[in-house]
């Protein structure tokens, strides 16, 4: 746990953040938030205010790189 000039911020779990962990994240699809500012730290492919657009990289058959299109849902 650490200080900051708005209280206490500890290593809080599952969709918390903020001073003592009282406020609650918006994250989509199982996406962690930065636990300081409740911000979404969406993963490659994903993106959007709560990483609710996009997804993960597609792979087509045989290739080891992932398929830079998306499809949209």
């Amino acid at each position: 746990m650490y200080r900051t000039n708005l209280g206490s911020v500890s290593d809080c779990r599952g969709n918390r953040y903020g001073p003592d962990c009282t406020q609650t994240c918006e994250c989509k699809n199982g996406v962690q938030c930065d636990r300081r500012s409740g911000r979404c730290l969406c993963p490659h492919g994903w993106m959007g205010l709560s990483c609710q657009e996009g997804g993960p990289p597609l792979y087509s058959y045989g290739s080891s790189r992932a398929d830079s299109q998306h499809s949209s849902l």
